[in-house]
């Protein structure tokens, strides 16, 4: 992790000032200067210091209750700050570090003193940074962990008990006799499967880019084909919801991104929109070239996903799963991995509600000739 070495010096003496400064800059600190408290707060939110070297006697607010004002502030308080002043009474000292100070630096300055004190201050915090980071880190990955084990103990029970139970019913019948309900059932047994595999390589795929694996390597390909496979793919669901899809693809169809990102993408709106319609409607998919963009729109007539919920599936933090038309489940986690994938890929995803009737997804990727 890059760590950040910014100092604020403080103080209302500008002879002082150039003398902190000359002693620092040429290790490397970035300097800020301020001539009184009411500098130093205005200078910090931008340029949030690694540390603060702060005056005591100051005119308007001392350096004691400046730190004090300082460490009033959520975004602040962490910040150390060391007092540079000639009082060196132990009652000084005290309310100093009362005050939230971290160390002192006496007037006049010894540099070697100063350059110490300083440099321990700041690899104290960035030590404290690193650890506060990895903290987050670490939580992170017990999340994603937490969510995988869910997943795998509710989510990919059902599909697999169907399998399992579906396979036992064809070995109990007679194959010859009965071929046409093995036939069906054999059906069952693909959608089953499919179902499965879907949710192990978008768990596979979200365990990735939560821990920053995930690669992108683009190619030129036909959008075109992108949908004619996946409509294949989902030729039983579509079959047995009994609805129709409406294919108005555009001249210019072609996209430079990753092959394998887009056709994952593309089969999570278009499984989205299968389980949102209403048995007997029509699936809409649209490809059409907007300015430098193209544009794949998937629409559905069917359960309505309200404006709120259109950007919080997209959500990292939230969890959203809404049982479709015959009670099919979800798990939240498909929408996140789309559009982990189409950043990746320079472009960019969307929902809209169709006012009482469904909903609409959206996908954009940058033109290419």
């Amino acid at each position: 992790m890059e760590t950040s070495n910014k100092i604020i010096l403080c103080d209302d003496s500008e002879e002082n000032l150039k003398v902190l400064a000359g002693i620092l800059k040429p290790e490397g600190y970035k300097l800020a200067l301020a001539r009184n408290i009411a500098e130093m707060m205005s200078v910090i939110s931008e340029f949030m210091p690694t540390l603060i070297l702060l005056d005591v006697m100051m005119p308007d607010m001392n350096g004691f209750d400046g730190c004090r004002l300082l460490k009033k502030n959520e975004l602040y308080r962490d910040i150390p700050v060391i007092f540079i002043t000639a009082k060196i009474e132990t009652t000084d000292i005290v309310e100093g570090f009362n005050a939230g100070g971290v160390d002192y630096i006496s007037k006049p300055f010894n540099s070697a003193e100063l350059l110490v004190r300083v440099n321990s201050q700041i690899d104290l915090q960035n030590a404290r940074e690193l650890i506060k980071n990895q903290a987050i880190d670490l939580q992170k990955l017990n999340q994603t962990k937490d969510q995988v084990f869910s997943i795998i103990s509710h989510d990919m029970r059902a599909p697999l008990a169907s399998l399992k139970m579906l396979l036992q019913v064809i070995q109990k019948v007679d194959i010859c006799e009965r071929k046409d309900f093995v036939r069906e059932t054999l059906k069952l047994v693909e959608v089953s499967a499919e179902e499965t595999y879907q949710l192990l390589d978008n768990l596979l795929i979200w365990s990735k880019g939560q821990m920053g694996r995930l690669k992108c390597n683009p190619v030129k390909f036909s959008l075109i084909e992108i949908v004619n496979q996946n409509l294949r793919l989902f030729e039983f669901q579509l079959l047995n919801k009994k609805l129709t899809v409406q294919f108005n693809p555009a001249d210019i169809n072609m996209v430079m991104a990753d092959e394998d990102m887009i056709k994952t993408i593309f089969r999570n709106i278009l499984s989205n929109a299968i389980k949102f319609s209403d048995p007997e409607t029509n699936i809409q998919i649209e490809i059409k070239k907007d300015n430098k963009q193209i544009i794949l729109s998937v629409a559905n007539i069917g359960k309505v996903i309200d404006s709120d919920t259109c950007v919080k599936i997209f959500s990292d933090t939230e969890y959203i799963t809404t049982p479709g038309t015959k009670g099919e489940k979800g798990n939240g986690l498909g929408m996140k991995i789309c559009k982990r994938f189409i950043e990746l890929n320079n472009g960019s995803i969307w929902a809209k509600s169709n006012a009482n009737q469904g909903s609409t997804f959206y996908f954009s990727l940058p033109f290419i000739n």
